[in-house]
């Protein structure tokens, strides 16, 4: 007599799955934002220069945009105007202190889908 072969499919479709309105946000929800950009915004707006910024941000607490331009050696025209795309598309805010601005990330998380 031959003994049957229990098949790997068979205690899979036994288990209970949950669905994925039921599974618990990996990230708080207050903390996370939700960039979708096509193929082509992906390029033009993370740019390594870009991720740098954010990156610094994240680090440090900058207290101005000249600061930032310091800390990451470079020119303060070419900060600000990244500073002003990363604005455009909600990832950094500004907080105003009399003439000065101080760049802010908002969220902890920043969650991009890859289609």
């Amino acid at each position: 007599m031959r003994s049957e072969k229990k098949r790997p499919s068979d205690s899979i479709a036994s288990t209970p799955r949950k669905s994925r309105s039921s599974q618990k946000h990996p990230f708080p929800k207050d903390k996370t934002f939700l960039i979708e950009l096509d193929d082509m915004d992906k390029a033009s707006v993370l740019t390594p220069k870009r991720l740098e910024i954010l990156s610094v941000l994240r680090r440090g607490d900058i207290k101005s945009v000249s600061e930032l331009a310091r800390k990451t050696e470079r020119r303060l025209d070419a900060v600000s105007h990244d500073l002003r795309i990363l604005s455009d598309h909600s990832l950094i805010e500004f907080e105003r202190s009399g003439r000065t601005k101080k760049p802010l990330i908002v969220k902890d998380y920043i969650i991009m889908p890859l289609r």
